[in-house]
């Protein structure tokens, strides 16, 4: 017996041409869609444990989230007016997620799994930068989450194995000196050894990836280029072809302004870190030569 109807709506389908389907319904058998037509049709050649009427709303695919900050959500509307991306990041988000405890990550990953199932979200990309690798309990904290809410999920394993130049450093000390109050971790606070978070990273991997019925997916992550090795970029691709997942990496932020004349997309490609498997986030200040890139690669 089908599991499922979904009738009466309008079907955005995807196959080649996007064709919408209105008065129209979805079955669903053993997890997968199993049919798609007319309503009359559908409600005709099938009998389902429970029918839902979409009373003339529309019936989409589950949508993807590709980037978010899970933790940052117990952050949200406090602290943020007139705040650029660094005194965000050093002054509100860095010392903010630090500070919490495992149970405060659960309640924040609670918030996000609730707010998107209900907003048609299925599968999401958490992009972690505050990783701590000698504890893994914040983490482990928010994956139970995940499991219990049945949504699909990739945790992006954030890696940092080289710290800021003096010249940033001294721009953040410039910036954080607005909040003199709040106790900011040391920018080394991240930074690990090359190996060190590569073995941790592949840790997580073979202890997570795949769990959840298969819906829970582990996925190194270099923070961003400014704080990662070309070793660690080459090295972070071969462990996402090893063990058949992807890998993500901030790119071309707002504000992050380019500071030389190679491209992120260029210096990225050039030691071999763009491929099918790459997943950039942002890249919101490329040209079109990043743009030829990217398609090329």
């Amino acid at each position: 017996m089908t599991e499922l109807l979904v009738i009466n709506g309008t079907v955005i389908t995807q196959d080649a041409d996007r064709t919408v389907l209105t008065n129209s319904a979805v079955a669903v058998q053993d997890g997968n869609i199993s049919a798609v037509g007319p309503t009359a049709d559908i409600t005709t050649n099938h009998d389902a444990q429970t029918i839902i009427d979409a009373d003339g709303g529309v019936i989409i695919p589950g949508l993807i989230n590709p980037h978010t900050h899970v933790s940052d959500i117990l952050l949200r509307g406090s602290f943020a007016e007139n705040r650029g991306l660094l005194d965000w990041l050093y002054n509100v988000k860095r010392p903010g997620t630090l500070a919490m405890q495992p149970e405060e990550h659960a309640t924040a990953a609670t918030l996000y799994c609730i707010e998107a199932i209900l907003a048609g979200v299925t599968t999401f990309v958490e992009n972690d930068t505050e990783v701590l690798w000698d504890d893994w309990t914040d983490i482990e904290a928010k994956l139970e989450i995940y499991d219990q809410s049945g949504i699909r999920n990739i945790y992006a394993a954030g890696m940092v194995d080289c710290g800021a130049d003096n010249a940033f450093q001294e721009l953040v000390l410039d910036i954080q000196t607005r909040d003199n109050d709040v106790d900011h971790p040391p920018l080394e606070r991240f930074v690990e050894e090359t190996d060190t978070v590569l073995k941790e990273v592949n840790s997580l991997i073979e202890a997570y990836n795949g769990t959840a019925d298969g819906r829970q997916s582990i996925w190194p992550a270099p923070v961003v280029v400014e704080t990662t090795t070309n070793r660690c970029f080459q090295a972070a691709y071969a462990l996402a072809e090893e063990h058949d997942v992807m890998t993500t990496v901030h790119v071309a932020e707002a504000e992050a302004q380019e500071q030389r004349s190679l491209s992120s997309i260029e210096y990225l490609r050039n030691i071999g870190y763009l491929g099918d498997r790459a997943l950039l986030g942002h890249c919101v200040q490329i040209d079109e030569n990043d743009v030829r890139i990217i398609a090329m690669t």
